[in-house]
């Protein structure tokens, strides 16, 4: 009987020291309790977390953790010429207050050049002159150190411009050399709209939807 006991107690003492052996493995914190007695609580696997996370939406956490900024918007390109009539829109939506306008910039190039004139009239003038002949690329410089010139074609390198330049395909003129354009404003604008509330969001959007052609970014997608 007494062999019997001390089997029943050995057994007893064994599952109670595997317990707490798995217990010690698994990643834990200690937490108090109001009565004051620390109590063990599981964490979250960090490679799980990670792994969880690269499976799901990333941009969808991002916004739940309040990275994104919802109450900043930029929305375009639109033409220079076109903003007098949806600034109208916008008016009557009272978001004309939150908007600013921003200029779209041209890349950076290499351009054939011919200039510059006294005005813009006399380079409006050789532009039509020019477009007469068949030269479809030429466009008039207003704006910028190089104003008032006149575009005849643009590259990307020194080298294809100086190569069209010698190649017979240019207009045969006196004056033509190729230059450098660094990025300008282009005739089109972007709006920017900060600190929006819900409701002006939503109004904003309700806007948007009806031009199609044009994208409504958050600021942060264009690092605003």
């Amino acid at each position: 009987m007494r062999l019997w006991l001390n089997s029943l107690l050995l057994a007893c003492i064994a599952a109670g020291v595997a317990v707490i052996y798995t217990d010690a493995q698994k990643p834990s914190a200690d937490v108090q309790t109001n009565t004051g007695i620390p109590l063990r609580v599981n964490m979250i696997d960090e490679e799980k977390l990670k792994s969880d996370l690269a499976d799901g939406p990333q941009e969808d956490f991002l916004q739940t953790q309040g990275a994104v900024d919802s109450s900043c918007f930029v929305w375009g390109p639109f033409e220079t010429r076109d903003l007098r009539k949806l600034e109208g829109t916008l008016e009557k939506q009272r978001l004309t207050q939150k908007m600013q306008i921003s200029d779209r910039f041209l890349p950076d190039r290499y351009i054939v050049y011919l200039g510059p004139y006294v005005n813009e009239v006399a380079v409006r003038a050789f532009v039509k002159q020019f477009r007469q002949q068949g030269f479809k690329s030429v466009r008039p410089i207003i704006r910028g150190d190089l104003a008032f010139g006149v575009e005849i074609k643009a590259f990307e390198s020194r080298k294809a411009a100086q190569e069209y330049l010698v190649s017979g395909k240019a207009p045969d003129v006196k004056g033509l050399r190729v230059t450098n354009r660094l990025g300008e404003p282009s005739s089109q604008v972007d709006l920017v709209f900060r600190g929006l509330t819900d409701s002006e969001r939503e109004r904003l959007f309700s806007i948007w939807k009806k031009h199609p052609e044009t994208k409504l970014k958050s600021c942060a997608y264009y690092g605003y």
